[in-house]
């Protein structure tokens, strides 16, 4: 189980695009969000920590593919780097709470309380300075702490 650490700035009932300054990105950080996926047209959303820039994790739910899954990356000088990709765990119309925990030298994702993925960064998470959410998805809420 997961529990607060400190308080940050929350956001409620967010509308998208969605986005959120951050001044890096260092244990013990973490951002939850609690959101729902809508089947749209696009049939994705997501999730990124940027630098000026660079997108130093990105992770994008999709459902538009016969075969679901969740693709995580990392952008530098405007081309995207080795996709990795991970079973989807994400259902249309179902709530969900994301939980992003900065550790060293990666971001932990936490689905619903449960472990779902570690991206090992491939930048420094110092320079992440924005938090932002995009795509077919209703967020209920944004919590920094």
């Amino acid at each position: 189980m997961l529990t607060p650490i400190g308080f940050g700035p929350s956001f409620y009932d967010v509308n998208l695009p969605f986005d959120t300054r951050i001044q890096g990105f260092s244990a013990p950080q973490r951002i939850q969000v609690v959101g729902r996926p809508f089947a749209g047209h696009s049939r994705r959303f997501e999730f990124n920590f940027k630098s000026v820039d660079k997108t130093i994790f990105h992770m994008n739910p999709r459902f538009d593919c016969r075969d679901t899954f969740v693709v995580m990356n990392s952008q530098r000088e405007g081309k995207w780097q080795r996709e990795e990709r991970h079973h989807q765990w994400f259902s249309l119309g179902k709530l969900f709470t994301v939980d992003f925990v900065a550790q060293n030298g990666a971001i932990a994702v936490y689905l619903d309380g449960e472990h779902y993925y570690t991206f090992k960064l491939r930048d420094s998470a110092h320079e992440i300075e924005i938090f932002e959410i995009a795509g077919e998805v209703d967020v209920q809420s944004v919590s920094v702490y």
